[in-house]
């Protein structure tokens, strides 16, 4: 059963069938653009083009083992109109994970928009959120970890010394994003990604919070340049052979990072109480 919501949606679950034998697909977020061009030559031809972003959980029957050569072919597929960015798991570990109780999952099959599906067995499993202090307990420890990770992070990249090279603070800056948001991830969903590109997880992030915006790159080239190089900070480690000395698109990405946390931090914290409440989580005498 296909639902009809649009023709670009539309487009993008059958490029998802062609690649994968699926269960169901829902919708998480979407977001569109419009862009437009014209010539002055030909003042009267004009060119409109949306463009579109879907968040996707995919629920498939084997395994897609590879989710960026995945996303790049519905990408292709979709004659470069529609992206996606798709968390995968397969049936057999959605029936288990719904008989063991997975708030993340019970929270998109119950809220998440079905675009497809092609039976409604996973209805007939349990649906209910599960709240206990064991389960505050769990995401309090997974977020203090993550944060504390992403702190280190940080506070290397803040060594006062001579820095010759700039790619190594920007694989630094990389991984205070990765684990921040891998901290929000399990905080506010519950999930634990198999996937880690900084993207990926930025686009997960905001569908819940703006605090991706920060690292998002503006109409600037520095920004954007700083983007590029926060995303493919392992290549610059890895492949170029010439160094990166301290610039302005250095001194943007270390404030926006720095920002991206602090309000991260803000934002847990208030989430750590929130849930609190929930799970009837009592303080130690």
């Amino acid at each position: 059963m296909l639902v009809n919501n649009s023709n670009s949606l539309s487009a993008v679950i059958q490029a998802i069938r062609k690649l994968a034998k699926v269960h169901s697909v829902y919708v998480i977020g979407h977001q569109a653009s419009n862009t437009s061009a014209s010539c002055t030559l030909y003042p009267m031809e004009k060119v409109h083009q949306t463009t579109h972003i879907y968040t996707l959980l995919v629920i498939s029957y084997d395994l897609v083992e590879d989710p960026q050569k995945f996303m790049n072919e519905v990408y292709n597929k979709t004659q470069k109109i529609s992206r996606i960015y798709s968390i995968h798991y397969t049936y057999k570990e959605t029936s288990y994970r719904l008989n063991e109780g997975s708030n993340f999952l019970i929270l998109l099959l119950s809220k998440g928009v079905m675009a497809y599906q092609q039976n409604a067995d996973l209805y007939n499993l349990p649906h209910q959120i599960l709240y206990h202090p064991t389960i505050y307990d769990g995401i309090k420890t997974a977020w203090e970890l993550r944060h504390q990770r992403a702190k280190y992070f940080y506070d290397k990249t803040c060594i006062c010394e001579n820095i010759t090279d700039e790619s190594s603070r920007y694989l630094l800056f990389q991984e205070v994003v990765k684990q921040t948001c891998l901290g929000l991830l399990y905080l506010l969903w519950e999930l634990k990604p198999t996937f880690y590109s900084i993207p990926f997880l930025l686009n997960l992030c905001g569908q819940f919070c703006d605090l991706p915006y920060n690292i998002y790159p503006k109409e600037t080239f520095r920004s954007k340049d700083a983007y590029h190089k926060l995303c493919h900070a392992r290549y610059l480690m890895d492949y170029p052979t010439s160094s990166y000395q301290a610039d302005e698109q250095t001194n943007y990405i270390e404030k926006a990072v720095s920002q991206f946390l602090q309000e991260a931090e803000a934002l847990a914290e208030q989430q750590l109480l929130e849930l609190k409440q929930k799970h009837g989580k009592q303080d130690s005498l």
